[in-house]
C-alpha cells in the first residue's frame, strides 16, 4: 500500500526549517567573519609597529615615509631607514677596505681578520659589542685599527729615526776607518824606518864591539880575572859575617820568642820520625780505620805510614805499609790500604805518622833546590810543586822566605854551575847565564845561612818515605 505524501501545513515548515538553518550558517560565518579580521587587524597594527620600527613612520598629511641621514661627513637625506642602512652599509665598507668598490663581504671578512689578529686585551670587547651592536662593533673595530695604524706610523717614524742614526753611525764608522787606515800606513811606514835605522845601530855596534874585543890585551882580561877573583873574596867575607849574625839573631829569637816557636825549635828531624800521631783501630777486608778526624785537621787524600806498636820511639822505625785517607768523620777516618808487606800485614793497635802532620802545630817549611823525586837521574820539572801539595795537604805551611821561623828547610840539589859562555856571545845568551849563575849562588848562600841559623834539614828522601809517598816499601 503507497504512503502518501502530507499536504497542508508540511510546506511551510520545511521553509521554516531552512530558513533557520540558513540564518544561523550566516550568523556563523559573520562571527567568523568577525574574528578573522580582528586577527588580520591586530597582525596588521604588529606590522605596521615593525614596519615603522625598522623602516620608518609616515610624515602626518603625507604618504611619504619620514627621511633618514646616513653616518659621516657625506650623510645625505634618504626616504627610508632601509635605504639610509644601505649607505650606512656601503660606507663602512669602504672605511674598513679603503676601496670605493668594495662590497658588504669583503668588509665582513677584513673585520674578521683584523678582529682575530687584534691584541687579546682589544678582541674580546670588539666581539662582545659585535653580539649586541653590529655598528658599534664596527666602529670600534675601526677606531682599534686607527689606533693600530698610529702606533704602525709611530713606528715608522721610529725606524726612520733609527735609520737615520744609524746612516749617520755607519757615516762616520766610515770616517773614522779611512783614518785609522791613514794612520796605519804613516805607522807602517814609522815602523820601516826605525827598522831601517834599528838594523843601521845593529851593524855599528857589532862593528864597534868587534873593534873593543880586537883591543882587549891581555893585560886587561889579567885585571878582569883578578877583579872577579877579589869579588868572590869579599862575597866569601860577606857571608861570614852574615852567618855570624845570623847566629846571634837565631839564639836570641828563639830564647825570647813565643812559644810556639820555642817549642818547634827544639824540633829536629829524628824527633819527627820518632813521634807517633794516632793508632788502627780496626781493620775491615781493604778498609783501615785510625784514630784521626776533622777535629784533628785530617783531610782526604793525607796519607799515613804505618809501623808496628814495637817500634814507638824508635828513629826511624821500619814501615810495614801506607794509608791513604777517604773519608773522614769528627774523631775518626776510613783508609785505603796504599802498599803493605806481605809478611808484615797490618794489625790493631799498630801506629800511623806523617813526617809533616802534626795535629796541634802547624810546621813552617822552607824548600830549596831542584829535586829527583823518581831517583832516575833527571830533574823533576814539577818536583817542588809536589813536594808543596804534600806539606799543605799534611797541614804544614811553606814560607817563601828564608827567616828564623822556619822549623825545617827541605833540600834540594843546586844544579850544575853555568859556564860563561864567553865574550863572543849573544846578549841572549849572556843574560840567561847570568840568571843561572845567580840562581847557583842564592842556593849557596841560602844554605849558608841556613846552616847558620842552625835549621834542621830534611833530605828528600826521608821527606818522600816518611810522608808515604815511598815507590816501594823495603
Amino acid at each position: 500500500m503507497a504512503v502518501q505524501p502530507s499536504t497542508g501545513r508540511s510546506v511551510p515548515l520545511y521553509v521554516l526549517i531552512i530558513f533557520v538553518v540558513l540564518f544561523l550558517a550566516s550568523t556563523t560565518g559573520l562571527v567568523l567573519l568577525f574574528v578573522h579580521q580582528e586577527d588580520l587587524k591586530l597582525q596588521a597594527t604588529r606590522a605596521t609597529d615593525l614596519f615603522e620600527q625598522y623602516v620608518g613612520t609616515r610624515l602626518k598629511n603625507s604618504g611619504k615615509l619620514e627621511p633618514y641621514k646616513t653616518m659621516g661627513e657625506s650623510a645625505k637625506p634618504k626616504q627610508t631607514a632601509v635605504e639610509a642602512l644601505l649607505a650606512d652599509r656601503d660606507r663602512l665598507a669602504q672605511m674598513v677596505t679603503g676601496s670605493a668598490v668594495s662590497t658588504s663581504k669583503e668588509a665582513a671578512d677584513k673585520i674578521n681578520a683584523m678582529v682575530k689578529n687584534l691584541p687579546s686585551s682589544i678582541a674580546p670587547v670588539v666581539k662582545q659589542v659585535a653580539q649586541s651592536d653590529l655598528v658599534g662593533a664596527i666602529q670600534q673595530a675601526v677606531t682599534a685599527l686607527q689606533a693600530q695604524a698610529q702606533q704602525i706610523n709611530d713606528l715608522k717614524n721610529q725606524i726612520a729615526q733609527i735609520q737615520a742614526r744609524n746612516d749617520t753611525i755607519t757615516k762616520g764608522y766610515q770616517e773614522l776607518e779611512q783614518k785609522f787606515q791613514s794612520n796605519v800606513q804613516k805607522f807602517l811606514g814609522q815602523l820601516k824606518n826605525l827598522q831601517r835605522l834599528v838594523n843601521s845601530y845593529k851593524a855599528q855596534y857589532t862593528q864597534q864591539l868587534q873593534t873593543i874585543k880586537s883591543q882587549v890585551s891581555a893585560e886587561l882580561r889579567t885585571q878582569l880575572t883578578k877583579m872577579e877573583k877579589d869579588f868572590n873574596r869579599n862575597i866569601n867575607d860577606l857571608r861570614d859575617i852574615i852567618k855570624r849574625n845570623l847566629t846571634l839573631l837565631i839564639a836570641s829569637t828563639r830564647e825570647l820568642g813565643p812559644v810556639e816557636l820555642r817549642t818547634t825549635a827544639s824540633l829536629n828531624v829524628d824527633d819527627l820520625t820518632k813521634r807517633t800521631d794516632g793508632a788502627v783501630l780496626d781493620i775491615s777486608d781493604q778498609v783501615v780505620y785510625i784514630s784521626l778526624g776533622k777535629q784533628q785537621g785530617v783531610q782526604p787524600g793525607l796519607r799515613f805510614v804505618v809501623i808496628s806498636a814495637t817500634q814507638k820511639g824508635q828513629v826511624k822505625p821500619p814501615i810495614k805499609a801506607v794509608l791513604e785517607v777517604t773519608d773522614v768523620s769528627d774523631i775518626t777516618s776510613e783508609c785505603r790500604i796504599v802498599s803493605s808487606l806481605d809478611d808484615n800485614p797490618i794489625l790493631k793497635g799498630d801506629l800511623i805518622l806523617n813526617l809533616i802532620y802534626d795535629r796541634e802545630l802547624r810546621l813552617k817549611i822552607f824548600i830549596l833546590g831542584e829535586f829527583d823525586l823518581n831517583k832516575d837521574g833527571i830533574i823533576d820539572p814539577a818536583g817542588r810543586q809536589r813536594i808543596e801539595e804534600i806539606v799543605t795537604r799534611a797541614r804544614g805551611t811553606i814560607l817563601p822566605q828564608l827567616s828564623p821561623a822556619v822549623n825545617f828547610v827541605i833540600l834540594g840539589v843546586p844544579g850544575e854551575e853555568p859556564v860563561s859562555p864567553g865574550l863572543g856571545a849573544s846578549t841572549e845568551a849572556m843574560k840567561e847565564y847570568k840568571r843561572k849563575l845567580q840562581r847557583f849562588r842564592q842556593y849557596n848562600d841560602l844554605k849558608d845561612q841556613i846552616q847558620a841559623l842552625n835549621i834542621p834539614v830534611i833530605t828528600p828522601e826521608l821527606f818522600m818515605k816518611y810522608t808515604g809517598y815511598e815507590t816501594k816499601l823495603k
